[in-house]
């Protein structure tokens, strides 16, 4: 089953964190949103952003 999710990204240490957050996500070209299909095992996802999208976040949420 496809869930929406909510992203927040870290740019700590990148080529981006000089940026305020909104400039650094459009820069990178990251997605605030995402629908994945994946378990609810938070390290699952947290993997399948930073293999899909190279930035680890700070913090992701389910939109109901």
């Amino acid at each position: 089953m496809s869930r929406k999710i909510s992203i927040t990204w870290c740019f700590e240490g990148t080529d981006f964190d000089y940026l305020q957050y909104e400039e650094a996500i459009d820069n990178a070209r990251l997605p605030k949103t995402l629908s994945i299909d994946i378990d609810e095992d938070e390290e699952e996802v947290e993997s399948y952003l930073y293999e899909n999208f190279g930035f680890e976040i700070v913090e992701w949420e389910y939109i109901d």
